[in-house]
């Protein structure tokens, strides 16, 4: 099947052999149990599951993610947790809970972001989109003590995150690594991202203004300048033209 579209609802209706996974020691019995719990459940009971026990269904997740490098249960880990934050975004913060504190996180879905197929690339850049902006702050705005710890620990830190996201996004832009998903992909997480001071500063000294002119322009498809002028102003383009 052709990658570039590959479909959401078609991932989720494989069957992984997880007691294969297990046999070879690339999951435990714990997350086997756990696994075959969430599997083929409703939105609902897998919700509740999440309720109940977020962390330890998010280290799983990001656990196959970190040790199992075959594609089709890569996308359909990636899937799940598209899923999982479509459903309910606020379940983005369980990738900040203290017991994921020892996970390179934003690292694991940063290289999925450049490795990957476009289905494996779509995926990554939207859920760290959310997952970073779901981290915890302090009052002033800082980044709270976990960040501060990931730092310490020389995990991937948020402005290696951030820096990243918009490195990719500008290539998307540039050159999308599919036809028609590409640009709104780029497009849709930039419009969540540069509330962050970190990202806008990077996407002015990347000129990445100056890649979003050509979507308003009048050679655009009619398509492009609605999803451009959907998340950012007319007053934005002013100021990058000037």
């Amino acid at each position: 099947m052709d990658h570039a579209e590959l479909k959401t609802d078609q991932v989720l209706k494989r069957d992984i052999p997880w007691e294969t996974y297990m046999t070879t020691k690339l999951i435990t019995g714990t997350s086997l149990q756990l696994l075959r719990c969430y599997d083929n459940r409703s939105e609902s009971d897998r919700a509740a599951l999440l309720d109940n026990d977020g962390p330890a269904y998010v280290r799983v997740f990001v656990s196959i993610l970190r040790d199992i490098f075959k594609e089709e249960t890569v996308e359909y880990v990636l899937a799940l947790i598209d899923e999982m934050l479509t459903a309910n975004p606020k379940q983005s913060k369980l990738f900040h809970d203290e017991s994921l504190a020892d996970e390179d996180i934003y690292g694991l879905f940063l290289r999925l972001l450049w490795k990957g197929n476009w289905f494996i690339q779509e995926k990554s850049c939207k859920i760290l989109s959310v997952v970073v902006s779901a981290r915890p702050k302090s009052k002033d705005g800082m980044i709270a003590n976990g960040e501060e710890l990931r730092s310490k620990n020389k995990l991937t830190t948020i402005d290696d995150v951030l820096n990243g996201l918009v490195e990719w996004l500008c290539a998307q832009l540039k050159k999308p690594s599919h036809p028609t998903h590409g640009i709104p992909t780029a497009v849709s997480c930039l419009a969540t991202l540069l509330k962050e001071p970190i990202v806008r500063s990077s996407f002015v000294k990347a000129d990445g203004g100056k890649l979003l002119i050509p979507l308003i322009s009048p050679a655009s498809t009619q398509q492009s300048i609605q999803v451009t002028y959907s998340y950012f102003p007319a007053s934005y383009f002013l100021r990058v033209q000037i």
